[in-house]
């Protein structure tokens, strides 16, 4: 082996000035190089080039050529000098060392160049093997060579290995020296401590000549965690020469500046390791040209070289305390950063007390009231780096002082980031259980210099002396075993305050430790003793409301801690009123739970004390406050669409504006600060010197930069001051917020002690939540990997100096009220109530009824005073059950029975209980309450796991007797059954509102007392549920007796915060039990409000999109689940969708909210929308939640109407969909003013959005030529075989058929598509097109194999109205118009001029269709060179047309002199009128109106999986599916002449001819046929003819060639059943010449048959093209007639004609008329009106298009006058008969007779 040491060059500036230089060796052909230094005179690189000798020795001939070049120059230029190093000495004595200094180099003539070198050279004979000594070699396999290492020192005068790993070579097994089979295995697993600032890494992995990247991360700790393989078939001795070089760059930075760090190796040091493997290492970064930077970061790897039968290893993940040291490669010749890191430990406070172990577990086992608790004995860990140091145990000690320091080495930059400290105790049963961990951050207390431009070098580590606190489980010995033991280690979010210690940390740079442990001096110990002075601190918290429960039966409590103070279960503290009044849980009518606090809100208040924390929370709330203000102006600034947006300089003044005065506020002040610290005056100067730059670089930029610009150097400005926010030395625990039920900790959340701390300096000192009310989300301690909200907390939080608590109650609203509390408890003895029987009970007692707490016992805190006397106030929110709020409730009773063996069955000694088995009322006693109603009477349950008669048999088990599980069946040895009687009951319609109900029940807002009887409360028996009215069987009853204190005088402290220590007489808190806190004084607190305010919240839900299925699912039946407060509701169900679109609106009305209005405006309650997907056999799944704050309005006269907006949804904190709606919150007026909106239209059985909120939709028609996929990548180690694309934009849908072989044609067999929605107008409404390319594999398993989401529509929309206007594709250097995480938000269409199409991949070409005229080539290739020079049709490229120069030959030359300008060689070109050249001095990739020459298919990138939810900045591409987008408006319009059939053939063809189907009836002149004609013929492009053949006469045996002109003939023809068919039209279509067709049918005219020598102007001729060159023309062609010698117009025709070669006929088939293969596009029977089917029943349907059509008003009228006609001829028909009796009158002469009397003769009257 040949060692060969370049050292270092010099280069005379009199030749060669600051060259990028290299010095390169070539021994036997094999050439070595090391990197090029940039700019350097004097280069140094100190690197080892070495050649595996194998079996050929070195002889006296042996030499090294060695030359010293440029980089980057021509082969003839770059040479600096070249020498011929002899290797005779070394051939003649191996162990030799042969050093050249100041070796002069000789230019090609042999001439001195001035150029020197210095080198040095090694020789390992073959056979000779490294002497290590047995017992004094590394465990990590460090060392090497001893005489390589001595060689090398000898002329560096330093320890100096080859680049690589300074480990152990071992020696190889025996390999053959011929080409073998090999594999590389490289595994990049994640980096720590990568210099720079605001960074985004990539790793380059060079293998040999191979290449590899990762994919890009964010932030200098990243993880990256991919494999890359090479095979290589080569020889070993070749193999283990190559290098493997891992480079980390900066994706972000410029190329020159874009590396962070290098580390290279040989393969062949991989292959000497054992196993062949480097696994887990951690590889030293370090500069290539800058070596003495220093180390630039580390980089975690597994390297592995594997031959042919070599069995790789298992790289199992190290553990997390294995030595980091150990495993650190180090380049040799980079020297290495040592420091010392001193900790000193010095005391803890606050130590959890433990129990102990024996009593413990007997307390657990007999329920035993023994309460003995003894302190630990602590001591300290420590781990860094895999090492470990522990401080010594204090036994029994809750306050311990270890005072020793602990050394660690270490070496700068470190490897770990944290120093681990956990706190743990001495002994418990044999083992060491941790009490609690925490850690310091190296890079919070240290700075590397990054963060500032310029000369600042940063600081070592430092930190303290300050506390640190420990966070962990909460320990309340409820049980033998602590479910939550694990968060003590700190592997999870502790939950619960576990002490605190004080430490310190100090570097040195020179001092090595004799010891690893040390005692502290005492006079260091006394200068700590500053640190520890104390002050007091105020903390009140009022809860307005908790909602959103789950389903809690037993009553609910609140507690508020900081520290240990406030911690109920603690003794060590004095006693507070740091819990709120137990409440009982309230169904919502919908989903949740809530407490009915309504008035009455409970306060809490703690008094603690801590070092002065000022400081440190004033600078932490003002770098908060800058950063949240920045924050919100980027978000704006991003909200701007486009860069000509007017609001873009009104966004960018107010970002410049708050950004200049946080930047410029003076941060607080450490003169006169006794406690200040060394790091806080280093982070105070880093911090000013940041924003200090900040607002310097932020005043130097104008709105007129460009916004991408913006927007990336406000990124930057965020991220820089992101990195200074930390305050490590604020050592003030968080508020932890706890809901107890049955006096267990049920759910918790944290407050950061910061957010809601009062500052004297001003409102930006100020937390941000301080005396504002804000909402918390409640969290489970018991990490189930569930998204569960546990409860939402709406609270007001006060946190300060007791001294300024004064300012406290300018933020509180209404009456604050304390008062003394107990319970007098009564039994009923023979049907009398009293005191006596009571036995263990007190007659006064706390609610428990356990803890006597009498009412001539309660002690007065100091300052407050009894403000009358004791009285009864009933608890009535304590009586409010599980049904409240429910309309419907269904009661159950277990009927038991039992039975000994061989015995009846027989009534259970309980005959009448609940599922558990606890004793109820009898079914015959339950009644019904007042205001419901029984549906139906008591029925047996048999609709489960029973018999027909609907009993369940058990056994029954010590000690209960109740048997544990039931079975079906009756056995012989059962001795128990039961069985479930059912009823349900139903509150009634007619009784009040769920709101009223409650509020009468609790007789909100009354002023009277309430009655005698009205005050107890009953049950049962004791412990029970307690009721308000009495019932027979009650034997146990309650009432609450309290007493208000009010403050003696007003003082400067708040009295709320006086009322620490209340303590009942004769009560010693160190003898307490376990129920102690009761005992003393109960004093509830609580907030007065007693003027409600009324709103109406709107929540106008549109749309969800892109939610993510559950249980792998393709689509889900979602619905929303909306709360608000105490109220929710939820949307109706839609199925099968994941883009549901619900337009409804929910109107929560008359919603009571208590505070002031304007209060409510600012910080409104939060509306909580939760996406469920229906199961109608399970539980419904959850898809994700979204938080959504309303919009306020309290004047309905300066109403804005709210905007629908994006809403992003989660699921366990990854993005899950986005929320398209709008949420408006409004204040009914208490003066009787309107205030309500109108109700929105019901439609479907919902409330609609209204009109002026919906977005306004149109039909759109998304047009894509989905051309094929290329690069697909296998799914689950399978190839993707027959792949399928699907579309899906605003819930359509459409799916191409799969494509059979995607390795043989990677095309799909159809291209074209349509896909009609209806999408809204506002373009940042319009929802993304998603792309998922799905893999039709066996069993109908169809896995989405790649996906892309195009989120801009913009760049693809197309106006019809714009003639020939497409949508623009965008350059290649923009980026996809799909980003995966982020789309650029300004994104606009190149400028074009008009009448250019925007699609057209070819400038001066006309594409009359922007989809289909495209489609005869696949150029994937197209546009990858760019040229200086183009040709332009520039005076015809405008209209797309093409000119009849250019079928003619031109002088290509005269046309380029012509654009230079040189006239005199142009030839007089420009007189032709021809087209001209346009010369440009640039790519034509640069100009923009070429778009960049790319493809005529856009590439969209495919990921898999969910690309928002990569965090990474590049996401995995597995593929690429090429297609064209066309987004716009379309509609119907055709215009076809009024014919029936066509006729069609080829000149010449007139045997050949087709026709298409008969259009019958066609009424309205128009026929629609969809078929295709296929006329197969041979072309001769040199003649420009086609060939026929053709016979002369029918009996001739040999075939002749006829020669015409292309030329396509359409007829058309009117069918005629019984005659001759009548002729319409013809259009006779030049296929070489033919006119351009219309786009529009309007524009049909004959103008475009005209020819051209018919005009005398030919620039104003039509437009004529080439089918032979267009290959595809669609469009509207005008089909002609001739009368009297003219043409006539009487028809157009709509045609798409394609040219194909035989090869694309053959791959692209397609049948004539409609047949098989019917594709290639693929036609469907035309829409025709019914009037042109089944002709024999036409005619009748005809009559109504003939007749009444067009004469319907004409037919009205007739009929009309015909029936006036009509009624006329009557009339006079009946006249002259009408006349002639009215004349005659014969009725008279009848009267008159009739006047005579016909009996008179008969009366015998004479």
């Amino acid at each position: 082996m040949l060692h060969l040491v370049i050292l270092s060059a010099n280069i005379p500036t009199a030749k060669f000035i600051t060259p990028d230089s290299h010095v390169s060796a070539s021994f036997r052909d094999v050439t070595r190089s090391t990197r090029v230094i940039q700019k350097e005179q004097n280069p140094t690189w100190n690197e080892t080039l070495v050649w595996f000798l194998g079996d050929q020795p070195l002889d006296s001939a042996s030499f090294v050529d060695i030359q010293l070049r440029e980089w980057g120059h021509l082969a003839t230029e770059r040479d600096l000098g070249s020498a011929t190093v002899f290797l005779t000495s070394l051939a003649a004595k191996p162990s030799s060392i042969l050093t050249l200094k100041d070796l002069p180099l000789l230019d090609r003539g042999h001439q001195p160049t001035g150029c020197t070198t210095n080198l040095s050279a090694s020789y390992t004979p073959p056979g000779l093997k490294a002497i290590r000594e047995q017992g004094k070699q590394k465990a990590s396999g460090e060392g090497a060579h001893s005489w390589v290492t001595t060689a090398i020192h000898s002329i560096t005068g330093k320890d100096h290995q080859r680049e690589g790993i300074s480990g152990r070579i071992n020696s190889r097994r025996e390999l053959a020296d011929k080409k073998q089979d090999f594999q590389v295995r490289v595994r990049i697993i994640e980096g720590r401590q990568l210099q720079g600032n605001n960074i985004k890494p990539v790793v380059k992995v060079f293998i040999g000549d191979h290449v590899y990247r990762t994919r890009i991360k964010t932030g200098n700790n990243p993880y990256f965690n991919e494999i890359f393989f090479q095979n290589f078939h080569e020889t070993p001795t070749q193999l283990f020469d190559e290098t493997i070089n891992i480079q980390v760059l900066n994706s972000r930075a410029v190329r020159a500046d874009s590396i962070i760090g290098v580390f290279k190796l040989e393969v062949g040091r991989v292959y000497d390791s054992p196993g062949h493997a480097l696994s887990w290492k951690w590889l030293s970064l370090y500069h290539p040209t800058h070596l003495n930077a220093g180390l630039r970061g580390y980089l975690k790897v597994s390297l592995c070289v594997l031959g042919a039968g070599d069995q790789a290893p298992e790289l199992d993940k190290p553990a997390e305390s294995e030595d980091v040291e150990s495993n650190l490669l180090k380049p040799a010749a980079m020297p290495v950063c040592m420091a010392t890191f001193q900790l000193r430990i010095y005391r803890a406070e606050d130590m959890p007390q433990m129990e102990d172990s024996c009593l413990h577990y007997f307390r657990s086992m007999f329920q035993m009231h023994v309460d003995k608790r003894i302190c630990a004995d602590p001591s300290v860990e420590v781990s860094f780096a895999g090492k470990t140091r522990c401080t010594r145990v204090m036994p029994r000690n809750a306050n311990p002082e270890w005072n020793q320091v602990l050394f660690f080495p270490a070496q700068l930059p470190a490897v770990c980031d944290k120093i681990k400290l956990t706190v743990l105790n001495g002994d418990r049963a044999g083992k060491r259980d941790v009490l609690g961990t925490t850690y310091i951050s190296l890079s919070q207390v240290s700075s590397t210099g990054a963060e500032i431009e310029g000369d600042f070098s940063g600081f070592l580590p430092c930190f303290g002396p300050s506390f640190l606190t420990l966070y962990g489980s909460p320990r309340e010995f409820t049980s033998l075993h602590d479910p939550y033991e694990k968060l003590n280690s700190g592997s999870e979010e502790g939950v619960a305050y576990r002490g605190r210690i004080l430490v310190e940390l100090n570097t040195s740079m020179d001092r090595t430790p004799q010891q690893e442990i040390e005692e502290i001096p005492a006079e260091a110990v006394a200068k700590v003793e500053r640190y520890l002075s104390r002050r007091k601190y105020g903390l009140c918290a009022i809860f307005y409301s908790a909602t959103m429960l789950p389903a809690i039966k037993e009553l609910i409590q609140f507690e508020v801690s900081i520290g240990n103070y406030g911690n109920k279960f603690d003794v060590t503290c004095k006693p507070c009123a740091s819990t709120t009044q137990y409440s009982q849980a309230v169904f919502d009518g919908n989903h949740y739970h809530y407490l009915p606090w309504y008035d009455t809100k409970p306060m809490v208040a703690i008094t603690s004390f801590w070092e002065d924390a000022s400081y440190y929370m004033d600078t932490l709330n003002i770098l908060h406050s800058t950063r949240d203000r920045l924050t919100l102006n980027l978000d704006a600034l991003r909200s701007v669409r486009t860069a000509e947006d007017p609001s873009l300089g009104d966004v960018w003044k107010k970002l410049l504006k708050e950004l200049l005065e946080d930047c410029n506020r003076p941060l607080p002040s450490l003169e006169g600060r006794v406690t200040a610290t060394g790091l806080d005056q280093q982070l105070r100067d880093l911090r000013g010197r940041l924003l200090h730059q900040v607002a310097r670089s932020a005043e130097r930029l104008s709105a007129g930069t460009n916004p991408k610009t913006l927007i990336l150097k406000v990124e930057d400005w965020l991220q820089r001051i992101n990195s200074v926010t930390p305050e490590p030395q604020a050592g003030m625990p968080d508020v932890v917020i706890w809901m107890l039920c049955k006096e267990k900790r049920v759910a918790y959340a944290r407050v950061k002690a910061h957010t809601i701390m009062f500052s004297k300096a001003g409102p930006c000192a100020c937390g941000k939540l301080c005396g504002k009310t804000h909402t918390l989300f409640l969290k489970s301690p018991q990490r189930d990997g569930k998204d569960t909200i546990h409860g939402q907390l709406r609270m007001r939080m006060w946190l300060s100096l007791v001294s300024d608590s004064q300012e406290f109650m300018r933020h509180c609203e209404g009456k604050i009220g304390v008062y003394a509390e107990t319970y007098e408890n009564q039994v009923k003895i023979f049907g009398k109530w009293g005191p006596k029987g009571l036995m263990q009970h007190p007659s006064f007692s706390d609610i428990t009824g356990k803890i006597g707490v009498p009412r001539d016992k309660f002690q007065l805190p100091k300052g407050w005073h009894w403000d009358g006397d004791w009285a009864v106030e009933p608890q009535r929110r304590l009586l409010l059950d599980t049904e409240t709020n429910h309309s419907e409730v269904l009661e159950e009773v277990y009927e038991n029975e039992s039975r000994q063996p061989g015995e009846e069955w027989a009534p259970a000694p309980s005959p009448n209980t609940d599922a558990g088995g606890a004793a109820v009322s009898p079914k015959e006693g339950i009644v019904c309450p007042k205001g419901w109603h029984f549906e139906e009477g008591w029925r047996v349950e048999v609709n489960r796991a029973v018999d027909e008669s609907g009993w369940e048999y058990g056994i029954g088990i010590p000690p209960t007797g109740t048997p544990q599980s039931w079975n079906a069946t009756e056995k012989t040895y059962h001795t128990h059954r039961r069985r479930r009687w059912l009823r349900r009951r139903c509150r009634d319609l007619n009784a009040q509102t769920q709101e009223q109900e409650i509020a009468s029940f609790l007789q909100l807002h009354s002023t009277g007392k309430p009655a005698e009887e009205d005050t107890w409360e009953y049950a049962s028996f004791f412990g029970w549920k307690f009721h308000l009215q009495p019932r027979p069987h009650d034997t146990y009853r309650r009432r609450c007796w309290r007493r208000k204190l009010v403050p003696v005088q007003p003082t400067r402290v708040a009295p709320i915060f006086l009322l620490e220590g209340s303590l009942s007489e004769g009560l010693k808190p160190l003898q307490l039990g376990p129920g102690w806190w009761q005992e003393w004084g109960d004093t509830a607190g609580h907030l007065c409000i007693t003027e409600p305010n009324y709103y109406q919240l709107h929540c106008y839900i549109y749309q969800a999109r892109d939610l993510t299925p559950s249980d792998g699912r393709s689509s889900s039946d979602p619905y929303a689940h909306v709360s608000f407060l105490h109220r929710s509701q939820r949307t109706q169900t839609l199925t099968a969708t994941l883009s549901p679109s619900w337009d409804q609106t929910l109107i929560f009305d008359h919603v009571l909210i208590y505070g002031d209005p304007q209060a409510t405006r600012q910080d409104p309650p939060l509306v909580v929308l939760e996406l469920f997907d229906r199961d109608i056999i399970d539980k419904d799944d959850f898809l994700g939640r979204s938080m959504c704050s309303p919009l306020v309005c309290l004047d309905l006269g300066s109403r804005h109407v709210p905007r629908l907006q994006l809403y992003p949804i989660t699921k366990q904190q990854k993005e899950a969909g986005e929320l398209l709606a709008a949420f408006e919150l409004l204040l009914d007026p208490k003066d009787g003013a309107p205030g309500r909106l109108p109700t929105p239209s019901w439609k479907n059985g919902v409330y609609v959005i209204p009109s002026d909120i919906r977005p306004t939709l149109r039909l759109m028609a998304i047009e894509i030529l989905a051309w094929g996929l290329r690069g697909l990548q296998s799914y689950n180690l399978l190839s993707v075989m027959a792949p399928s694309l699907v579309v899906e934009c605003g819930g359509e849908a459409i799916q191409t058929a799969p494509i059979r072989d995607l390795h043989e044609n990677p095309n799909f067999p159809i291209n074209v598509f349509l896909m009609r929605v209806h999408l809204p107008m506002e373009e940042d409404l319009m929802p993304p097109i998603e792309l998922k390319v799905v893999d039709n594999r066996e069993f109908g398993y169809k896995p989405v194999v790649g996906q892309a989401s195009v989120r801009s529509l913009r760049q693809y929309m197309c106006e019809p109205s714009a003639e020939g206007h497409h949508p623009s594709l965008p350059p290649p250097g923009t980026g996809q118009p799909m980003n995966p995480t982020h789309h650029p938000p300004f994104t606009s269409p190149a400028p074009r001029t008009s009448g250019e199409h925007c699609l057209s991949p070819i400038a001066g070409r006309d594409l009359p269709d922007p989809l289909l005229s495209s489609q005869g080539e696949d150029r994937e290739d197209a546009g990858q060179d760019g040229c200086r020079v183009v040709a332009s049709n520039h005076t015809e490229s405008r209209e797309g047309g093409f000119h009849r120069g250019e079928e003619e030959c031109v002088d290509w030359w005269s046309k380029f002199y012509a654009a230079t300008g040189d006239l005199a060689k142009s030839g007089g070109y420009l007189q032709t009128g021809l087209d001209s050249l346009k010369v440009y001095n640039c790519e034509l990739e640069a100009v923009p109106e070429f778009q960049g020459l790319q493809d005529f298919c856009q590439t969209f990138r495919l990921y898999r999986g969910r690309v928002r939810e990569e965090a990474s900045e590049d996401p995995l591409v597995v593929g690429e599916f090429k297609a064209r987008a066309n987004v716009g408006s379309r509609w119907a319009c055709r215009e076809a002449l009024a014919g029936s059939a066509l006729t069609r053939w080829l000149d010449g063809l007139e045997e050949e001819r087709q026709r298409t189907d008969v259009h019958y009836r066609s009424l309205g002149g128009e026929g629609n046929f969809n078929w295709r004609f296929i006329f197969p013929f041979e072309f001769l492009p040199m003649e420009q003819v086609c060939v026929l053949p053709e016979k002369q006469h029918l009996w001739s045996l040999d075939e002749t060639v006829l020669k015409v002109p292309p030329k396509l003939i359409l007829q058309v023809w009117d069918n005629d059943k019984f005659s001759a068919d009548d002729f319409l039209g013809v259009l006779e279509i030049k296929l070489l010449s033919m006119p351009c067709p219309a786009r529009r049918p309007r524009a049909c005219t004959l103008k475009m048959l005209q020819d051209e020598s018919d005009s005398p102007t030919p620039p104003r001729c039509p437009r004529r093209t080439s089918l032979f060159k267009q290959r595809l023309a669609r469009g509207w062609w005008p089909c002609v007639v001739q009368e009297e010698g003219r043409q006539r117009l009487s028809g157009k025709i709509e045609l798409t004609l394609e040219l194909l070669t035989d090869k694309e006929a053959e791959e692209r088939p397609a049948g004539k008329g409609r047949e098989e293969p019917n594709m290639n596009p693929t036609l469907h029977p035309p829409v025709r009106p019914e009037a042109s089917f089944l002709w024999f029943t036409a005619p009748l349907k005809s009559l109504r298009y003939i007749l009444w059509q067009p004469h319907k008003c004409k037919i009205i009228l007739g009929v009309v006058l015909f029936l006036l006609l009509l009624l006329l001829a009557a009339f006079i028909y009946a006249t002259p008969r009408y006349l002639a009796m009215k004349l005659i009158n014969p009725f008279r002469s009848l009267h008159s007779f009739g006047s005579l009397n016909p009996l008179a003769g008969s009366s015998g009257s004479p």
